[in-house]
């Protein structure tokens, strides 16, 4: 009632009433916008070379320096040994516990 009949407005309220706004005509010459997927891949592809680009010349200013530790010598740890023999030869394991004497207890 303001924008469309503002006397009426103005002599019930006594404010005075706002202007309406001007409608905005659509502008002839605005592009078209292109919703095909042969124009979206094309979009795509310019971006995506364009952030390689970004990221070759990142590459490019980065100066990386890599310190290399002097690798330990293991054999200086290890023994001689016979590939021909067991490596746990002359030990007992768990499952030969048949093969110590055990003290029994007596009692008297």
């Amino acid at each position: 009632m303001e924008v469309n009949q503002p006397a009426i407005y103005e002599s019930m309220t006594g404010k005075k009433a706002k202007e309406p706004l001007a409608e905005v005509e659509p502008n002839k010459e605005d592009k078209k916008i292109d919703t095909s997927l042969d124009a979206y891949q094309k979009q795509r592809d310019a971006e995506r070379q364009a952030e390689l680009e970004k990221a070759r010349a990142k590459q490019k200013q980065e100066v990386n320096f890599t310190f290399v530790k002097p690798r330990k010598d293991f054999s200086i740890y290890g023994g001689w040994v016979n590939a021909y023999e067991p490596i746990n030869k002359g030990k007992l394991g768990s499952s030969q516990s048949w093969r110590e004497e055990k003290k029994t207890r007596f009692y008297y």
